[in-house]
């Protein structure tokens, strides 16, 4: 599964990220297909259930979209936005469409599981098998 819902928890509001990859569709109605090898990572709000994935699952109302390499910070001057300190404005022009730092985390975690970046510790160095919770 390529979705994941995450929280912003200074609001309380709901989102889900979601990863498409290369071929994966996407868009109203998810009639585009994705043809970059850079995969996309989508923001939805739970709050309105607008939008369906291609297996039906509820999405929320599109909010925004971006390449992940943009969010990882590997496109010039990038930033970094899973560096366990920033949260995401996804809209300047609604109040509601912003993520905290701890759910810009669950989004992290959640990209993780997907395999599309890996598992590291917040200062960006690997996770350790033995690192991990006792």
């Amino acid at each position: 599964m390529n979705n994941k819902t995450i929280t912003n928890h200074e609001t309380g509001r709901k989102f889900t990220v979601r990863l498409v990859n290369k071929g994966d569709h996407y868009g109203r109605n998810m009639k585009l297909i994705h043809d970059k090898t850079d995969p996309l990572v989508e923001f939805y709000d739970r709050n309105h259930l607008h939008e369906k994935s291609p297996n039906g699952e509820d999405l929320g109302q599109f909010v925004s979209r971006y390449y992940l390499s943009t969010l990882t910070g590997q496109v010039r001057f990038g930033k970094n936005i899973f560096d366990g300190e920033t949260g995401l404005n996804l809209d300047a022009g609604i109040d509601a469409w912003k993520i905290d730092a701890r759910g810009i985390e669950e989004a992290r975690q959640g990209l993780v599981e997907m395999g599309a970046i890996p598992d590291t510790t917040q200062d960006g160095s690997p996770i350790d098998a033995d690192d991990g919770p006792s």
